[in-house]
């Protein structure tokens, strides 16, 4: 049997299976095109915080934290391989990657972390009967509030968050789940003594997709980016290499940010559009910052302005020709 390539796609709060539809149509037809046919993708559009039936249970599906959906997706992960089982061999090492649109940017991170072996250094799923090992090819984060959205939404916005999802996610997302005996989730995701980062650390390419229109009631350019926002033809350093071949309408800017960009540049800016002023959690957010820019990214400014910020869609269509080719860089 062949080798393939397992294409992990994860929707946002409140999201559904439908978010993610067109990528799912589009790395399916990936087969049937010379360039990619090698790679023989399988697709799973994943659905286990997915659920349809009501507005309320669509909300409480992803409102219970990371963890919560993160051990969802995991054991649909594995139901799902079970269920191709005979697609898969076992005696060879394929390949996945995984595509999270805003929240499932971090639940992406949480599977990631919780299935990697850290002397392989590769996703190891593990079944009744056999076991099969990945090699971390490609994370993409699309509009992922990466460093939480602390200071970044409204104080509407905010304490909206913490009445509709009290002590989950929208916990989760200002930092506010911490204790003296435990790190806050998205803290945990970003340390280098965790599975989490190292699984990251271990991607080929990680990518990310950041909104460049300031909206703060969504995921703001700074979460998503990890970089002050900033005119999009300037918001480079001596560590960014555009790529301008790859702009088009909706794609603003696109640069490969090697290992420590920005970080420098991050000691000069405004720091309100991090943390509150006095804020208690202002060094927590200033380490996630450091952590995740200890690795290379390649980010790409994109228009992704709509109600579900990250939605790719026919109208957004080169978005996701845009991921593919970055796959390929």
């Amino acid at each position: 049997m062949a080798q393939h390539h397992l294409v992990v796609l994860i929707h946002g709060l409140q999201g559904n299976t439908g978010h993610m539809k067109f990528m799912e149509d589009r790395f399916k037809k990936l087969n049937q095109e010379e360039e990619y046919r090698e790679e023989n993708y399988i697709v799973f559009n994943m659905k286990a915080n997915d659920d349809k039936d009501t507005w309320s249970n669509n909300w409480s599906k992803t409102g219970d934290g990371i963890q919560n959906g993160g051990d969802r997706l995991i054991s649909e992960l594995k139901e799902r391989i079970e269920g191709k089982v005979d697609e898969f061999d076992e005696k060879v090492e394929h390949k996945i990657s995984f595509v999270g649109s805003s929240l499932g940017g971090l639940y992406c991170r949480y599977v990631m972390g919780s299935l990697f072996d850290n002397e392989k250094e590769k996703i190891v799923v593990q079944l009744k009967e056999k076991c099969f090992i990945f090699q971390l090819e490609n994370y993409v984060a699309m509009a992922s509030p990466l460093i939480s959205v602390r200071c970044l939404v409204s104080t509407f916005f905010h304490y909206g968050m913490k009445a509709f999802f009290y002590k989950g996610t929208g916990n989760e997302m200002l930092l506010d789940d911490s204790n003296q005996s435990e790190e806050a989730m998205i803290c945990k995701l970003a340390s280098p003594k965790l599975n989490y980062y190292q699984a990251l650390k271990s991607c080929k390419r990680r990518i990310a997709l950041c909104s460049c229109k300031k909206d703060e009631t969504k995921v703001a350019y700074q979460s998503s980016a990890i970089a002050p926002y900033r005119d999009i033809s300037d918001n480079q350093t001596d560590k960014s290499k555009p790529l301008p071949h790859l702009k088009s309408k909706l794609v603003k800017s696109v640069c490969y940010d090697e290992e420590g960009a920005f970080i420098e540049d991050l000691k000069n800016v405004d720091k309100s559009r991090f943390y509150f002023n006095g804020d208690s959690k202002a060094t927590w957010i200033a380490k996630l910052i450091s952590n995740l820019r200890q690795m290379s990214w390649m980010r790409a400014d994109v228009d992704l302005y709509h109600a579900q910020a990250a939605i790719v869609n026919e109208n957004r269509s080169e978005i996701a020709d845009l991921v593919l080719k970055l796959w390929t860089l």
